[in-house]
């Protein structure tokens, strides 16, 4: 069965697919470019030499990386010595004898891309907002939730009510289908590393990981999805099987 799937790029980031794309689960869908700034320092002024002369004060050399607060000039005498530290954490990137200058490079935003989406599939849209993609699966929509994306393997938890005395599965890293449970069982569930819940008609709103409230009917819809791959999306209510 053919869905979609709705993916926001963050704002300032760009995306990395055209429409028509057939995406695999490692594909990059969105990046930051890196951007950076140039700041001059007026070295012959501040040491009061000729502007010639200023190469032979440098404590570093062209392209070093320096640290702020790293002496990056130095002038000093008998009776007097003059620092000039870096302002900013940057590159040196130039040196200009004419004018007495040197020209330091300050990183700006630092450039990365997405994480994985997880998901193979055609590219059917693409705004400046997110990219909606056609993939293979089955979505449910849930009433409430909280917490961001996740993915992992669910596992239908067959015991009614979850308690602190009947907790003793494996749960790392996958998406946990629960009838029921006590909130004080939330901490422990967090300690042994489950992804997320999805609960039958019940607020987790002091989980710390996210979860997904459904009604009945998608609860049984959901259980004979045991050891398949979820993506939950709580900000959307969104559970998609794939």
């Amino acid at each position: 069965m053919k869905t979609s799937i709705l993916l926001p790029i963050p704002p300032g980031a760009a995306s990395q697919v055209a429409l028509g794309d057939l995406v695999t689960p490692q594909e990059t869908l969105w990046s930051f470019s890196t951007t950076s700034q140039n700041r001059t320092i007026h070295l012959a002024r501040i040491l009061k030499v000729d502007p010639q002369n200023i190469g032979k004060y440098l404590k570093v050399s062209i392209g070093d990386c320096v640290k702020e607060g790293e002496i990056i000039a130095l002038k000093k005498n008998w009776l007097h010595k003059i620092t000039v530290k870096s302002p900013q954490s940057a590159v040196l990137k130039e040196m200009d004898v004419n004018k007495g200058t040197i020209t330091l490079e300050v990183a700006g935003s630092t450039s990365k891309t997405a994480s994985p989406s997880g998901i193979s599939g055609k590219v059917i849209r693409v705004s400046p907002e997110e990219i909606e993609i056609e993939t293979e699966g089955h979505m449910y929509t849930g009433k409430k939730g909280e917490g961001g994306e996740v993915q992992g393997i669910l596992h239908v938890v067959a015991t009614p009510h979850i308690t602190m005395f009947n907790l003793d599965d494996d749960f790392e890293n996958a998406i946990l289908l629960v009838n029921d449970l006590d909130l004080d069982v939330l901490t422990k569930l967090e300690v042994m590393g489950v992804a997320g819940i999805l609960v039958l008609k019940k607020d987790l709103e002091t989980a710390s990981f996210p979860w997904i409230s459904v009604e009945k009917e998608v609860h049984e819809k959901l259980k004979k999805y045991h050891g398949k791959k979820v993506i939950m999306r709580p900000m959307q209510k969104t559970i998609v099987i794939m």
